[in-house]
């Protein structure tokens, strides 16, 4: 029997909901939480950057065609993660967290990492930072 070949074209699709995405709405489903809502707003959104880097990093090679540009907007996942996104600030309190949702997931777009990697910036230094963000848009409320 011959092999089944997909090309990279065929795979991107899956990506945005693929596995390592679909086992949060399956953990949505059985807890009732998304990736790091058990945890303050700040912590869940830094989790969830850590998550996004890992995935990227895992998945580098096959993202881009799936997410690049406005393609990200238009997949399943894009939804579930803004809906995550725009729950940790408003649970922080955040008076506006509508116009955050985009500019809070721009940061794991594939072409910012990319481009960050090309910058010499590795994964940790990425995370670090975006859990700084994190934090900082969370400690924004008490303002």
């Amino acid at each position: 029997m011959p092999a089944t070949i997909i090309d990279s074209a065929g795979i991107r699709p899956m990506l945005s909901i693929g596995r390592p995405r679909a086992e949060a709405p399956a953990a949505v489903a059985r807890r009732g939480t998304t990736v790091g809502t058990w945890r303050a707003p700040g912590e869940a959104l830094a989790a969830l950057y850590a998550a996004m880097i890992q995935l990227l990093d895992a998945h580098a090679d096959l993202v881009p065609g799936a997410e690049a540009g406005g393609a990200r907007f238009a997949t399943g996942a894009y939804g579930f993660w803004s809906a995550h996104v725009r729950a940790l600030p408003a649970a922080a309190g955040v008076a506006r967290p509508d116009p955050l949702v985009d500019v809070l997931l721009a940061p794991v777009a594939v072409e910012v990492c990319r481009h960050q990697r090309e910058r010499g910036i590795d994964s940790e230094q990425i995370a670090s930072a975006l859990a700084d963000l994190a934090h900082a848009v969370v400690a924004s409320a008490a303002d």
